[in-house]
């Protein structure tokens, strides 16, 4: 599958300028792909604008899990967890064993009687709020049974484990097929497209200028709805007066290659703050995380800091002692931010994962919070409001609908290349580009960025080998794009300045071990 229908990127911004939507929906990550899929389904005729590259944003910085938020429990949110867990089970069933993960994940229970009796009845709860769309059974465990599950685990204080299971997807490939699957619907789906105002007609919004961020080109597309999809960025076009308030938490993740932290399930681990954390097998990665901060800053500049990355560090030390995992072991890290509705908490952590669906007098609809599993109910109930709005029956559309379903790629952990890792072993080249060749047909790769970080979505930026697949792609990328090599020298430039500026925390603590030694 190429781009929308086989358009080419002029002519998706010419259809800009020339049709008028039913609705235009901002912010290309997975709540407004869903969107953007549901109304087109429904035969609307929709327009999916997104700044930087679908899925760029909070979207590919989720801890990767299908989940129904077992610690949600604990402040008595049986609604969010059930519509999740919900939720969760039929992404399972609708998109295969293929693309989905189910992954047992072990909570050892340290302390007295009463944190096992509540965790055991914690878990006992969620699995029955999962009834029959749960992922597999539940099991308590002795000390033994637990260490024969996870190994490396602490044994000191150990009094049980608790079984269960959950869901492991790739998130960025995930965004990607559902925008996918909203172009065979119909939609109209443009990246790197950056949304500047509204434009109103007696209070009403009834488009939006924009800047194409690649060309240059200005424009305004014309709508008779809008959905602000736009997460942590929706106050940066909309306003602050017709959006929500928020509170933006940052979560940092760490990975690592499997081989140095050998699980074979995931393990849920006690920072000790009254926090939890993964580690999550992910291929021949694992993921660990996530911190859980404030964050006040401007959305484009969220990182991992020095502290998140000694933060984890510690809770992975404390619970796999043995392990003694360092900077040095990293192989990847990033950080994003979820959009929180503002609440009375003192903390993040205690700010509830529930979703709102803001109504504007203007006509704007704004969708906030919820998270990577209960996407498909946020755009179910965006799209009830927006039709509450906006009364009308879809518009014939001249772009014919079908097509070919996206090509399937296995999830989760598309390491498609580091599966043929090294570089320079027999066939890595020749392998390399077939399978980069496949990853740009999907949806309108145009940086470097885009191939890499999304259609790819490699994970091991902080790899020594990194650096010859990087260059291999670029060429291969170039080609395919018909970049000169001036584009090609700069996609290059501007991917490992990113890169660098994105684990520059790693690199320091690196550095601070090597003078504590």
């Amino acid at each position: 599958m190429t781009g929308n229908g086989g358009h080419g990127r002029s002519d998706l911004l010419d259809r800009l300028e020339r049709d008028t939507f039913d609705m235009v929906v901002v912010g290309g990550g997975i709540t407004g792909a869903a969107i953007a899929r549901r109304a087109a389904r429904e035969g609307y005729s929709v327009a999916l604008l997104e700044r930087n590259d679908f899925g760029s944003g909070t979207t590919s910085a989720s801890s990767k899990m299908l989940h129904g938020g077992l610690r949600y429990l604990e402040h008595g949110h049986l609604r969010l967890v059930r519509e999740a867990l919900h939720e969760r089970g039929e992404l399972v069933r609708s998109l295969g064993k293929s693309r989905v993960a189910v992954v047992p994940f072990l909570l050892p229970v340290y302390g007295g009687r009463w944190r096992e009796w509540r965790l055991r009845f914690g878990t006992w709860l969620y699995q029955h709020l999962s009834g029959e769309l749960a992922l597999g059974p539940r099991s308590v465990l002795s000390p033994a049974e637990t260490l024969k599950v996870v190994p490396p685990l602490n044994p000191q204080g150990l009094s049980r484990g608790i079984l269960y299971y959950e869901g492991v997807v790739d998130d960025a490939l995930l965004t990607v097929h559902v925008v996918e699957e909203a172009v065979l619907a119909g939609a109209v789906a443009v990246n790197h497209v950056e949304v500047m105002r509204p434009t109103l007609t007696a209070g009403r919004i009834t488009g939006l200028a924009y800047r194409d961020f690649l060309g240059g080109r200005t424009g305004e597309v014309k709508a008779r709805g809008v959905v602000n999809a736009a997460g942590v960025w929706s106050r940066g076009w909309a306003g602050d007066w017709r959006t929500p308030e928020l509170r933006p938490s940052k979560g940092v993740h760490l990975v690592f290659y499997r081989k140095r932290l050998p699980l074979d399930a995931a393990v849920v681990m006690d920072a000790g703050d009254g926090r939890w954390v993964f580690a999550l097998p992910y291929g021949r990665l694992v993921v660990v995380g996530t911190t859980d901060t404030a964050f006040n800053g401007n959305p484009d500049t969220v990182r991992p800091e020095v502290e998140d990355v000694r933060y984890l560090l510690q809770v992975v030390n404390s619970t796999f002692p043995q392990a003694r995992v360092r900077a040095q072991d990293i192989v990847d890290v990033f950080a994003g931010l979820r959009p929180l509705l503002r609440g009375s908490g003192n903390s993040t952590s205690d700010l509830s994962r529930e979703y709102a669906i803001h109504q504007d007098p203007s006509g704007l609809i704004t969708v906030v919070g919820g998270k990577l599993t209960t996407h498909g109910a946020m755009a179910e109930k965006a799209l009830e409001a927006w039709q509450h709005d906006h009364p009308l029956p879809p518009t014939a559309r001249s772009l014919a609908r079908g097509g070919e379903p996206p090509d399937e790629i296995p999830w989760p952990g598309s390491e498609i290349i580091l599966s043929i890792w090294p570089p320079g072993s027999d066939g890595w080249r020749s392998d390399v580009e077939q399978i980069a060749r496949r990853a740009l047909a999907r949806l309108n790769p145009a940086t470097l960025a885009d191939v890499i970080d999304r259609r790819l979505h490699l994970l091991n930026k902080l790899d020594p080998d990194f650096e010859q697949a990087l260059d291999e792609l670029a060429v291969i990328t170039g080609k395919a794009l018909g970049w000169s090599a001036e584009r090609e020298a700069t996609e290059k430039r501007q991917y490992r300045e990113r890169a660098s500026w994105l684990t520059e925390s790693v690199h320091l603590c690196r550095e601070q071990e090597a003078r504590a030694a």
